[in-house]
């Protein structure tokens, strides 16, 4: 009897490696990246950073910080070109309370 105990606490203890293996896998392939590009002007009044959401989806979000504004560019595939995605208001975005 303790030999069938001893075998399926090993199985266990196996079945248990490769579950967390494959959590910590997962969790590791959820990443995205932002780079800050070679985009400031000589005033420092815009920023372009590139952010990787996934190996086959990159954005460019552009900062034009004196009227605090950030554009969301993506590329459309069907277009062949890269679009705005998003214009968001920084002023009204980090304003605080109720929006």
């Amino acid at each position: 009897m303790k030999r069938n105990e001893t075998i399926l606490i090993v199985i266990l203890m196996v079945t248990a490696c490769l579950l967390g293996t494959m959590l910590v896998g997962s969790w590791q392939s959820q990443t995205a990246y932002a780079n800050m590009s070679a985009g400031r002007s000589s005033e420092n009044d815009y920023q372009a950073v590139t952010l990787q959401i996934s190996s086959a989806n990159s954005l460019l979000c552009v900062t034009d910080v004196p009227n605090q504004m950030m554009l969301v560019y993506g590329v459309d595939p069907v277009k062949g070109r890269m679009d705005v995605i998003d214009n968001v208001n920084l002023g009204n975005a980090f304003k605080g309370g109720s929006r």
